[in-house]
């Protein structure tokens, strides 16, 4: 296994936790086993990770994240709740669009719900 200068100081101590090897890269004696004897600590993180990508744990190429279950190609149909909750909240009939200032006004607000309606109207206002 290569670690090159993207890879962090914490990918590496994962894989080392992982493949019972300490920090300072000597292996515990708890759990060293006979079958485990590695020439040196590269070969055996190469066989470790080899190892944990064949299970399934870990996406090669990014060690702290673990892949989507749904591939998030229909985010806003969960991200909007309530439908037409910000309209009523701000007093704008349904079928008008919401003016501006109301808009940034919102988004400011103390109300986190309200706030967080706005911001997301904001977002998704600049799809159009």
């Amino acid at each position: 296994m290569m670690i090159g200068k993207k890879d962090g100081r914490a990918n590496v101590h994962k894989l080392l936790a992982r493949s019972g090897y300490g920090r300072d890269g000597a292996q515990k004696a708890s759990e060293r086993a006979p079958s485990q004897q590695h020439d040196d600590i590269a070969s055996h993180l190469a066989a470790v990770e080899r190892e944990v990508h064949a299970e399934g744990g870990i996406p090669k190429g990014r060690m702290d994240r673990k892949p989507r279950a749904g591939g998030g190609g229909n985010w806003i149909a969960g991200a909007i709740k309530h439908k037409g909750a910000l309209h009523r909240e701000l007093g704008v009939p349904e079928g008008e669009k919401i003016p501006a200032k109301k808009l940034e006004k919102a988004s400011h607000s103390s109300n986190p719900t309200l706030a967080k309606r706005a911001n997301l109207a904001k977002t998704l206002k600049k799809f159009h």
